[in-house]
């Protein structure tokens, strides 16, 4: 993994104002694990001096069980001669067109000490509060209707098993492209402007289509000295042709 593969490559040094807040559902882990970047430390990994093995997974999902749409069982064994604790992990993912999310996001672990040899089963459930977007729009977290998937494992790159499930009866998704969206996003529903850019500002690297809109807009203004009028003009002229 190169610099330029982390999630602020461009924006350090600061040559612009550095704003957290706007795409922190694509920073740490969830980045790097959307992207398949290789890192030496997975998110949730640790060491241990006992083998632990995951001898069972028995799932029980119900949509319509709001406490517990998702129960995992999760039968562990200490193969080893020492006692160690284990901390088995569920994340989520979900499948939506359009709809910025990392590919798996932590929702559920548990930690558990097994001595020597000794064998235990453990419990994990997921409320449907755990499948919750922030809708920006209704200013409140819903549960979107779509495909998700649960995957259980030791960390976020070690995972034992997944499963599917589709919920059906919570609220429809409608694409609201804003300016927190990846530029690809730019790219793919406006065009036009996407290739604007590029004429007057420059042609922008692979790592630069998935900054968010604002951050590029904010560079092709300083950089090429953009009045602040002239670059009102252009993001009412972007929104306008992602609301078409």
């Amino acid at each position: 993994m190169r610099l330029e593969h982390t999630p602020h490559y461009g924006t350090f040094p600061p040559l612009v104002e550095i704003d957290y807040h706007q795409d922190l559902i694509m920073n740490g882990y969830r980045y790097y694990d959307t992207h398949q970047y290789d890192v030496l430390y997975p998110f949730g990994y640790g060491l241990s001096y006992a083998d632990i093995v995951y001898k069972a997974i028995t799932w029980d999902i119900n949509p319509a069980n709001k406490d517990a749409v998702v129960t995992l069982s999760i039968t562990l064994k200490n193969t080893s001669a020492i006692g160690a604790h284990e901390t088995p992990q569920v994340y989520l993912g979900t499948a939506i067109d359009t709809l910025i999310k990392p590919v798996k996001e932590l929702k559920g672990f548990e930690k558990v000490f097994l001595a020597a040899k000794e064998e235990k089963t453990i419990r994990i459930a997921l409320p449907l509060e755990a499948f919750e977007t922030y809708d920006e729009s209704q200013q409140r977290f819903v549960v979107y209707n779509g495909t998700y998937s649960v995957h259980v494992g030791r960390h976020s790159r070690d995972i034992h098993d997944t499963r599917k499930l589709v919920i059906s009866d919570q609220t429809d998704y409608q694409p609201r492209i804003t300016f927190d969206y990846p530029v690809k996003f730019l790219k793919l529903y406006a065009k036009e402007w996407f290739d604007h850019i590029e004429k007057h500002y420059r042609p922008l690297r692979w790592h630069e289509t998935e900054a968010p809109i604002w951050r590029i807009l904010e560079r092709y203004q300083q950089h090429k000295n953009i009045s602040d009028a002239k670059m009102t003009e252009l993001i009412s002229n972007i929104k306008a042709a992602l609301k078409s």
